[in-house]
Formats: C-alpha cells, sequence, structure tokens
C-alpha cells in the first residue's frame, strides 16, 4: 500500500495538466499513488491522464461523466489506498519537497493529523508567497477551527495540505456545491483532528487562472457559498459548544457578510433572479438576532432590524 494517496480532479485543463503530474512523479518522497479523476473532459486532458498511467504504474485514471468536482473528489477518497491523503488541484502544482516536508511535520508526534504548508500565488508567470508566521506552528483542533473561520492565516482550502485518511472516514464533499466546497467540510476534518502542524514554507504552487469560474472575479452564487459555508462554521460551532468566548465574534462576522451579501445584491440591475439568494440570506442571519448592540454596533444591529421588520424599504434605499 503506498503511503500517500494524491487525488487529482481533472477538468479541461489540457494546458496545466502535464505540469501538474509531472511535479507530483518528481517527489522526493515516492511511495505514493496518484489518483487521476477525469471528470468529463472536452479537450485533451483525459488522454493527457491516459498516457502518463502508461508511463507510471503509480498512476490510475478513472473517466468519468461531468459530475462536479465535489464528486470527483469523494471518488477518490474512495479509491485512495494510502494512510494519508492530498488533494492537488490539476491547474496547480507542487515543489519536488511538498510530500516530504508534510510527512516530516505529521510524523513529527503521534497526535498530529493534518499538516500544511504555506503556497505561492502565480499569476502570469510570476508568484508571490503567501505567509502569516516566522516559524512553523502546531494548533489544537479548537485553534484551528478559529483560524479556519477567520479564513486568513489558514484558508479554506483542502489544497496543499496532507491528512490521515481516517479523518475522511464519515465525511465526504457536498455534492450539491461545487464553489467553497472546501470550505463546507474542513471545519469537520479539523474538529476530528487532534493537532494540526502549520508549515510556514511554501511548497505549493497556486495558479491564478483569469478563465476559471473561481478566479473570475465577483458572483453572486460564489459568494452565497461563501457566505453559506462560514454560516454553516458558526452553527457547527454551537452544535458542539466549542469556541464558546469566539463565537460571538464569528456570528458578527456572518452577519456582516449576509448584509454586505443583501445589499450587494439589491444594488444589481437584475437583482430579481437572485431573490432565492436574498430570501435565504434573510432568513438564516435570523440565527444571530441574539447579538445584541453592544456586540456589533449600532448601525449593524439596526440593519438587522430593518432587514427583517421593513425589507421593502430598506432594498429601495439601496437601489
Amino acid at each position: 500500500m503506498p503511503t500517500v494517496s494524491f487525488i487529482v480532479p481533472v477538468y479541461n485543463v489540457e494546458t496545466y495538466l502535464p505540469k501538474c503530474i509531472e511535479s507530483i512523479l518528481d517527489q522526493t518522497f515516492n511511495d505514493i499513488e496518484i489518483i487521476l479523476i477525469d471528470d468529463g473532459s472536452t479537450d485533451n486532458s483525459g488522454n493527457i491522464c491516459d498516457k502518463y498511467q502508461i508511463q507510471d504504474s503509480r498512476i490510475q485514471v478513472i473517466h468519468q461523466n461531468n459530475q462536479g468536482v465535489s464528486h470527483t473528489r469523494n471518488i477518490g477518497i474512495e479509491q485512495a489506498k494510502g494512510k494519508y491523503i492530498s488533494f492537488i488541484d490539476s491547474d496547480d502544482f507542487v515543489s519536488n519537497n511538498y510530500t516530504e516536508i508534510l510527512l516530516k511535520a505529521i510524523n513529527r508526534d503521534t497526535e498530529i493529523d493534518i499538516s500544511f504548508c504555506e503556497y505561492y500565488i502565480v499569476k502570469d508567470d510570476l508568484s508571490v508567497v503567501h505567509t502569516m508566521n516566522s516559524s512553523d506552528m502546531i494548533y489544537d483542533n479548537e485553534t484551528g477551527i478559529y483560524l479556519l473561520c477567520q479564513d486568513k492565516e489558514i484558508k479554506n482550502y483542502v489544497w496543499g495540505k496532507l491528512f490521515k485518511k481516517e479523518l475522511f472516514a464519515s465525511i465526504r464533499f457536498p455534492e450539491d456545491r461545487n464553489m467553497c466546497e472546501d470550505m463546507a467540510i474542513l471545519y469537520k476534518v479539523f474538529y476530528l483532528a487532534r493537532k494540526i502542524y502549520h508549515i510556514q514554507t511554501p511548497a505549493y504552487y497556486y495558479q491564478v487562472r483569469t478563465d476559471s469560474s473561481i478566479n473570475s472575479g465577483w458572483s453572486p452564487v460564489k459568494a452565497y457559498h461563501y457566505f453559506l459555508g462560514g454560516f454553516e462554521q458558526t452553527l457547527f460551532l454551537r452544535e458542539k459548544n466549542i469556541l464558546r468566548n469566539k463565537q460571538t465574534k464569528l456570528e458578527y462576522m456572518l452577519l456582516r457578510r449576509g448584509i454586505h451579501l443583501i445589499n450587494h445584491l439589491i444594488e444589481m440591475k437584475d437583482y430579481r433572479q437572485y431573490e432565492y439568494i436574498i430570501n435565504d440570506v434573510i432568513e438564516k442571519i435570523k440565527a444571530y438576532d441574539n447579538l445584541q448592540i453592544y456586540d456589533i454596533g449600532i448601525v449593524y444591529y439596526f440593519k438587522n432590524k430593518i432587514i427583517h421588520s421593513a425589507f421593502k424599504t430598506y432594498s429601495l434605499i439601496y437601489r
């Protein structure tokens, strides 16, 4: 059995795919398997996968009709044979010591269940390092969840991380969500972890593509899914009764996010096609009605009250 299983969803990335696959094959730690799941690509991506499978026995290729990245990753989880799993986006690539440094970190302590590294943001062949600390950090699961909810020091991406596979025994990506799907599960995975190791060394290269739906700027659906991910995180904290001293701060952050989304949508000329989003966000932020004026300030306190009591008037102000 391989030590590490790489799960790589593939969809119409013929330009980027060879570099991604070769960067994984070139790892200094080579007891790995690479699971390439071709999600119904209409370009040459599927053929590229097959070519590399012939060249290296560590590669397994699965072809399927297009079902989205969540379903694709779930297939990868089910097929993975390694003790550890790592997700790589097929338009990204990794340094040749990526596996080595993540394994070294996760093996420092038997209680470390997740390790992750910093990353380069690559755009037009230029790269910028994303880093928050000067030295490596080890977090308990609650601290990890808190930083994940803030989405700054720990980003809500599954890529760039190494997980003990057992963490995914009962967790799968939501197949009705193909934006911010990482955000919908990472906090649950972190909750099951005992310790999380944050490596400051960048070893993952995140490719910013202008032709990608993820990087194509603001969109109502993407913003809505981002709100949903954060909303579900705050409900989870309540359910598990954790981070009680941080809940008010995080719920205020989500209330603001929800109100900003509502404001943005009602300013749009075609806002009526997004009324289902507006109505759902209005309904969901009722969960934060317990927040008092001293928790969130006078502006958001009264915005929240007006949205729920006189939304037509509120929407006219913004239109």
